[in-house]
């Protein structure tokens, strides 16, 4: 008597047709699917600069400084007179924009585009997503960066870099490259050869 019922109380609990059953293996439809991989996008093509690079007279430039915060008051003042000096020379005509002067870069950069320039410059890092953003938007305009590069490459935006040019929040010798950058990229863009970053030596 007591061995049926026993057998009664297990066969009531075994799972039927309509149970569902758990085990440690979650099955292949409960396991999480993983994340899509995302591959980072490739450089720029790297070239070495042009041997005499000469920036093309009459051209207009809009340059975006780092600002004093960045780069300090001495040497934010030295590339702001180097660019100066370079478009006398050049019979350019430039206008000088701060991009330490307003909290939202991608403003500047509008701006900077306003007066219908040839090329816009950026000098130092400070800015370059808005950067990219805007160039997106305006693929037809020409985009200059010195003293560093995009993360990802876009055939409107070229760069000019030197050795040390990475260090943060500027390269040390910024001010004694802006003019040989400058000159270096803006000589290339004009001869159509864009979307490269320009190793100067």
């Amino acid at each position: 008597m007591l061995a049926g019922l026993l057998l009664a109380s297990m066969s009531g609990c075994s799972p039927g047709a309509g149970d569902v059953l758990y085990t440690k293996t979650p099955s292949a439809s409960a396991a999480p699917s993983a994340p899509a991989a995302t591959t980072p996008p490739e450089p720029a093509p790297t070239v070495a600069a042009p041997e005499a690079p000469v920036l093309p007279s009459g051209l207009a430039l809009v340059v975006v400084l780092p600002g004093d915060g960045s780069a300090g008051v001495e040497q934010a003042d030295a590339v702001r007179q180097a660019v100066t000096e370079l478009a006398t020379a050049n019979a350019a005509s430039v206008t000088l924009l701060d991009v330490g002067a307003t909290s939202n870069a991608g403003t500047i950069y509008e701006r900077a585009l306003d007066s219908d320039p040839d090329v816009v410059v950026t000098v130092g890092p400070t800015g370059l997503d808005a950067l990219q953003q805007v160039a997106a938007a305006a693929p037809e305009r020409q985009f200059l960066v010195v003293g560093a590069q995009p993360l990802a490459p876009a055939p409107n935006i070229t760069a000019v870099v030197w050795p040390g040019s990475d260090a943060q929040p500027v390269a040390a010798d910024l001010a004694a490259r802006v003019a040989q950058a400058v000159t270096a990229g803006a000589s290339e863009i004009a001869a159509e050869r864009r979307g490269l970053v320009i190793a100067l030596p």
